[in-house]
């Protein structure tokens, strides 16, 4: 294996980014090990750390392979990690980091543990995509502004107004906001610039109709909608002519059944001939 040209191990490399797979690799040969510093994608999945034996730790173990890779471009953290070895690893990988994904597990009493995000403030100069699941986020974190960022996904966190009013503010140039099951009821938010915006997907929670035709009205070249959520009775959604009409680059849209289900019994459209353009 040693004998292997560096070109074709690097396309071996390429191919791979779950950890384990990695660790086999650089069983094979002394080879594989130098090339490694050349691989740009690191995935921790769920479980890998489940039988780890006393004195190691995920946090050690991340650490180590963050470290043996200076030029990384995607880090996937979906095991157990705390704060101050997430700011290691950016300070590490910050200026070369592209994609972020982040997955935040139960604590051992059953609850997501806060986390001070202020360091990923540290990768701000070239992440493109930023995914957050099950972070519950505390204190607002000090952000500066994200301009390179175009993806940000956050799904189950614990958010509070201020802190997704944050996140928006920071993030000017987004093309594709996810926010899955974020906040129980979402009212009085305020989304700052959405010019850029082309895909929205909101799911779960309860949102005041007010705040989606706001959202919508900011986020005028939207080319995907997806809206799946409960709505708050007492802040009717938008007629469907206004929603459509104010959305002229609209190229897919889906809502859920219980959703439409409750603004058609809610707010019946004025205009029954109005045609949706978009498939």
């Amino acid at each position: 294996m040693d004998s292997l040209a560096d070109d074709v191990i690097q396309h071996i490399f390429s191919n791979l980014s779950n950890v384990k797979d990695l660790a086999h690799c650089l069983c094979v040969s002394k080879n594989f090990k130098r090339n490694i510093t050349h691989h740009k994608t690191l995935c921790f999945p769920r479980g890998i750390f489940d039988n780890l034996k006393h004195p190691q730790t995920p946090d050690r173990i991340v650490t180590q392979m963050v470290s043996s890779i200076p030029r990384l471009e995607e880090l996937v953290v979906c095991c157990p990690f705390t704060s101050p070895a997430l700011a290691s690893w950016l300070l590490i990988v910050g200026s070369s980091l592209k994609n972020l994904e982040l997955f935040v597990a139960y604590d051992h009493n059953n609850k997501f543990p806060n986390y001070n995000l202020d360091c990923i403030q540290g990768a701000s100069r070239n992440l493109e995509s930023l995914r957050l699941w099950r972070v519950t986020i505390a204190p607002t974190p000090k952000w500066e502004v994200f301009q390179k960022l175009r993806n940000l996904e956050i799904n189950e966190a614990k958010l509070e107004n201020s802190i997704l009013t944050e996140a928006l503010r920071v993030t000017p140039n987004l093309t594709r906001l996810v926010l899955r099951s974020c906040k129980e009821t979402c009212q009085g938010l305020d989304f700052g610039n959405l010019m850029a915006l082309e895909s929205l997907n909101v799911r779960g929670g309860r949102w005041g109709g007010d705040l989606i035709r706001k959202m919508l009205r900011l986020a005028s070249d939207l080319k995907h909608l997806h809206l799946h959520f409960g709505l708050v009775r007492s802040s009717p959604f938008p007629d469907f002519v206004e929603l459509f009409g104010t959305l002229p680059k609209l190229e897919s849209f889906s809502v859920s059944r219980d959703t439409l289900f409750f603004i058609c019994n809610l707010n019946n459209p004025k205009n029954v001939s109005f045609i949706i353009t978009c498939y």
